[in-house]
């Protein structure tokens, strides 16, 4: 869902928690992961499990994110 809907200039860059959790332990803690999949954008938004919306790459929708979805 989220690499359908970035932009051209976005990055994705998936970390595979279950494979390597080891090499990603200190993401896992200083984003506090409780739940996969977590989708951590720009180290301000993470939003946990599936998302029930959809992804559509913007400033409007990242403003959205930002207030609802912040990074605690």
């Amino acid at each position: 869902m989220v690499e359908a809907g970035k932009c051209a200039s976005c990055v994705t860059v998936e970390r595979n928690l279950a494979r390597e959790p080891e090499t990603h332990a200190e993401r896992v803690r200083r984003y506090d992961i409780r739940a996969v999949p977590t989708i951590v954008v720009d180290g301000r938004i993470k939003v946990e499990g599936m998302p029930d919306f959809p992804w559509i790459c913007g400033d409007a929708f990242y403003a959205w994110l930002e207030r609802r979805y912040p990074l605690r």
